[in-house]
């Protein structure tokens, strides 16, 4: 039996949901010049609950030194920056933990990245006891952080939301 040619796969059209006539028109006319493209974001100084979907330790982009890297993602809908554009559960925050130990001028950074990963503990688990490690301890906990918008002066890569600060659980005190 020989091999046949088969022709190209042609959308069926009538099955597919069809845009609107009128988007579609004033997508024909409207000139974008002053269309903001920028992503909604979490509304700036929000007291947020996340959850901890990945971190993981990753070299940093000039290769000398380490990260802890943590996505964390909400679990509620979230007021955004933008005016009738909330956000769904799901929407991702991204934070770093710097684990370079001396800094670029020679200073000892060891106490300020092990109160970066006891605060961070504090808020996922309720103490600062123990080891930070391993990191999977803190794999899909739920996590409450003040997030702000860092506004991205140069314009290249736009505004992001980070976390400014982690709060601990209700009645755990932040010492």
């Amino acid at each position: 039996m020989e091999p046949t040619e088969q022709a190209p796969a042609v959308a069926d059209l009538s099955t597919e949901v069809q845009p609107s006539q009128d988007i579609l028109a004033i997508l024909n006319t409207a000139d974008l010049t002053n269309t903001d493209i920028s992503r909604p974001l979490l509304k700036d100084q929000s007291d947020v609950t996340l959850q901890v979907e990945t971190i993981k330790v990753v070299l940093t982009r000039d290769r000398t030194s380490n990260n802890i890297e943590i996505v964390l993602k909400t679990v509620n809908m979230q007021k955004s920056n933008k005016p009738g554009r909330d956000l769904n559960p799901g929407f991702k925050v991204f934070h770093r933990i710097p684990l370079k130990q001396i800094d670029k001028n020679g200073a000892d950074r060891t106490e300020e990245v092990k109160s970066a990963c006891a605060a961070f503990k504090l808020a996922c688990t309720g103490t600062k006891a123990g080891s930070f490690m391993p990191l999977d301890q803190y794999l899909n906990r739920r996590v409450t952080a003040r997030v702000i918008i860092d506004k991205d002066e140069g314009g290249q890569f736009g505004d992001k939301n980070i976390v400014a600060r982690w709060i601990p659980p209700t009645g755990v005190k932040m010492e």
